[in-house]
């Protein structure tokens, strides 16, 4: 299953799950797409909102995570990753 499937089968758009949320459509979006990792507080949040178990939820993320490219990490810092190298 993934946040896909699990939206549709609450009958809730991403748009209302991140109203419920408290974070953006873009935010639900690409948690769905598998090119950001929510934090624990929003995933519960998401879960919630998706009336699943925390554990479904992490399920569906962890299926269509893609991970990062080094290119696109920020460090938390606020600072580029360097992407020198090969």
């Amino acid at each position: 299953m993934d946040i896909y499937s699990l939206a549709r089968d609450a009958d809730k758009s991403f748009g209302t799950v991140a109203k419920e949320c408290g974070v953006s459509r873009s935010h639900i979006s690409k948690v769905a797409g598998g090119t950001r990792m929510p934090s624990l507080d929003i995933a519960a949040k998401i879960a919630q909102a998706l009336g699943v178990p925390l554990a479904v939820l992490v399920e569906a993320i962890n299926k269509g995570w893609k991970g990062f490219a080094y290119k696109d990490e920020i460090r938390r810092d606020g600072g580029n990753r360097d992407t020198s190298r090969p």
